[in-house]
């Protein structure tokens, strides 16, 4: 008996470790979800032959406090606290904006849907993404109780800064030869102290650009990085320079690891790929949400796009009714809602695993107890 008894305890234990529930999978902060945002944003950009956004932290103070809003609210909104518009909370941070764009949306299956959405509803959430003029973006993510996650994109661009990009923002390199990617500006003619257009520019490995030469501005450039000291965060120093001769100089970093399994750099002038509407995907950025009982509401997103009185690039327009959408330079239009509930999952494979072991395991114990039953009937006969 007590050799039977060791060997149900063990066969319990086999089961048990075979049938055990997988450890689920972590459920992303709303940084990552940020930060997935705004790299499908910029992947999109640089497929469509545009600059990556430059990250702003201002811009991403503004999105992330409107995105805690709408969540606190529970109101898919372009007006904020005290019926702030965008423009108003992007200039609250303090940023010296030139022109001010904004896109919200809420739904429950992560942030490439929300790039999605934004790209394929309609031409005016796709052209706040794909804006030819805005140079910066920040975005905020903020998760409601239910799974719902209400996100801001908020774009813009300032005067002096013309952002720069190695390998299209890429954050590693095992190739010293890199592409840089130039901004221009396209909303001032120069002038007052404030850099126009850039017809020249200075590139270095330096930032006080010693034996840097002039050279005609280009949105790509060649560049090998200074790897003299080997791994490491390689910084190149770029200085624009307009037809009046007023400059703007800018930056950026890569980290140089020739271990690092990434593919190279392409050459300047990639191949631009277009996007129609409708047919863009995106490869997954994070896993899907769980299922919620919550009622959860119907996915919904406007665009706006803002400019200064100052700015020589048409009147403002703001969006102040939901759901109808505006852009500077585009008419109204009707935004089709998007149901933001992921439908029931079938039963999977490891749940009728569990359920089979379950039924296994009683079938055996059963069998046990009838056995021993039987044999203290013998035992009595």
């Amino acid at each position: 008996m007590r050799a039977l008894a060791v060997v149900i305890l063990m066969f319990g234990v086999f089961a048990t470790s075979q049938f055990a529930t997988p450890t689920p999978t972590p459920i992303p902060s709303d940084t990552e979800r940020a930060l997935a945002v705004l790299k499908a944003i910029n992947a999109a950009r640089v497929a469509n032959g545009l600059p990556p956004y430059a990250y702003n932290p201002m811009l991403a103070q503004s999105a992330q406090a409107h995105s805690e809003y709408m969540r606190d609210t529970g109101q898919v909104v372009h007006t904020g606290p005290g019926d702030l518009a965008p423009v108003d909370r992007v200039a609250a941070t303090g940023y010296p904006y030139i022109r001010v764009g904004e896109n919200i949306f809420a739904g429950i299956r992560g942030p490439d849907d929300a790039v999605h959405w934004w790209l394929t509803n309609d031409e005016a959430h796709r052209h706040n993404v794909l804006h030819p003029d805005m140079r910066e973006a920040g975005i905020g993510a903020a998760t409601a109780f239910n799974g719902v996650t209400y996100y801001t994109l908020d774009i813009a661009a300032q005067p002096n800064v013309l952002p720069v990009s190695i390998n299209s923002a890429d954050d590693v390199t095992k190739y010293p030869t890199v592409v840089i990617t130039l901004t221009n500006e396209t909303m001032w003619f120069g002038g007052g102290g404030r850099v126009g257009s850039a017809v020249q520019v200075m590139v270095s490995n330096s930032f006080d650009f010693k034996n840097a030469q002039v050279q005609p501005w280009a949105q790509y450039i060649n560049w090998t990085l200074d790897t003299s000291n080997g791994v490491g965060l390689k910084t190149v120093y770029v200085r624009y320079i307009d037809a009046l001769g007023t400059t703007a100089d800018s930056q950026d970093s890569i980290l140089y690891d020739p271990r690092a399994n990434v593919l190279p750099s392409a050459t300047p002038g990639p191949t631009m790929t277009s996007l129609p509407t409708g047919t863009w995907t995106q490869p997954a950025i994070s896993p899907t949400l769980p299922i919620t009982d919550t009622p959860l509401p119907t996915s919904t997103e406007t665009s706006t796009s803002t400019t200064t009185p100052t700015a020589t690039v048409g009147p403002t327009i703001i969006a102040t009714t939901i759901p109808t959408i505006l852009a500077t330079g585009i008419p109204s239009i009707q935004a089709t809602p998007e149901i933001g509930i992921v439908p029931e999952a079938a039963p999977n494979e490891q749940s009728l695993r569990r359920i089979f072991a379950g039924l296994l395991i009683a079938g055996i114990i059963t069998i046990v107890i009838g056995i021993l039953v039987l044999m203290r009937g013998l035992r009595a006969s």
